[in-house]
């Protein structure tokens, strides 16, 4: 054996190290790929939006409140008691509050007002201002008698655990007292935990009436069955999708497994026992480790991949799976 030879064989076994050196880092950095996409898809699908926040803009609301005194002396109500609301909502001022319900005393959204005035009377007071804070709550004191509102029966024995008018929910302590509303349609919703809700509407007139209204009653059970024209869960196709890939990577870990096979072979043939191969052995040699770390990587990475989707696939289909549970269910309508 030659010192030519011998030096090649050096250079070889150089190349060989630093090629098993790259196959752990490509290897290392595929898995990390992998976990880092499945872990990211999954916090996508889980997390909850989070609600924007408004941003304070002194500016804008200055703005909009020199609009809303413009409207106002332009007799355009509606418009000005928007302009007054979007000001207060750049930049909540107790002044801009007070304003806000003497507009809307104009437009007859008198309980809408009441409220207004009694948070401005309250916002005031924190200021120290005792002048302003007096005359928001007497003001407020003057539109009592001319409120409208809606008087709830029933209240002592219901099962109701849970009210809410136009979506705001009251306290329980406010159902036994006249609940001040505005004239026109208003949505009450009834529901307790563990029961579907019940929903009514009602129409409150204007001039200080009194609508009464029976709360309804929880008399049955059933068991919840899912709503008809529910929409299907969408199929997990990233479950699909990494499944598919790992299959994929088996197959070519598989194809090249058999190349190395194939070449580990012929070399045994053209070295011999006592391995003085030939250049066509030396040259399926170097074949066979190529395919043997491409074979190596892509049976890792397969199966990586094909369990990361097989496990979000039955992830999936377990909190699709509809679940039978026994809910107590509101029924009947409430009466005037």
């Amino acid at each position: 054996m030659g010192p030519a030879y011998l030096e090649v064989l050096s250079h070889r076994a150089v190349a060989y190290r630093v090629a098993m050196r790259s196959r752990t880092f490509l290897v290392a950095a595929l898995i990390a790929g992998a976990v880092s996409a499945t872990s990211t898809a999954a916090l996508a699908q889980e997390a909850p939006e989070a609600p924007v926040a408004p941003q304070r803009d002194p500016a804008r609301a200055a703005q909009a409140a020199l609009e809303a005194q413009k409207l106002q002396k332009a007799g355009k109500t509606d418009e000005a008691c928007a302009a007054f609301a979007r000001s207060q909502a750049f930049d909540p001022q107790a002044g801009t509050l007070l304003a806000l319900a003497q507009c809307h005393e104009k437009q007859g959204k008198l309980a809408t007002a009441w409220t207004e005035l009694g948070d401005a009377a309250a916002l005031f007071a924190g200021e120290k201002n005792t002048e302003r804070a007096a005359f928001a709550r007497a003001r407020a004191k003057e539109l009592e008698p001319q409120l409208s509102a809606l008087v709830l029966e029933g209240e002592d024995s219901t099962q109701v655990e849970t009210f809410s008018v136009d979506g705001l929910t009251l306290p329980r302590p406010a159902w036994a007292r006249p609940i001040p509303l505005d004239p026109g349609e208003h949505a009450l919703t009834f529901a307790r935990v563990g029961s579907e809700p019940v929903s009514a509407s009602v129409r409150i007139p204007s001039g200080a009436a009194k609508v009464r209204y029976r709360m309804p009653v929880l008399t049955a059970s059933k068991l919840a069955q899912p709503a008809a024209g529910t929409p299907a869960v969408d199929p997990p196709y990233l479950g699909y999708g990494l499944a598919a890939g790992g299959v994929l990577g088996l197959g070519i870990g598989a194809v090249f497994g058999l190349s190395t096979l194939s070449a580990a072979s012929d070399v045994k043939a053209a070295c011999g026992e006592q391995r003085q191969c030939t250049p066509e052995g030396l040259r399926r040699l170097d074949e066979g480790r190529s395919s043997g770390t491409i074979s190596t990587v892509g049976f890792i990475v397969g199966a990586v991949l094909a369990g990361a989707g097989v496990a979000l696939v039955v992830m999936h289909k377990g909190e699709s799976r509809p679940r039978t549970a026994l809910h107590v269910v509101l029924t009947g309508r409430g009466t005037f």
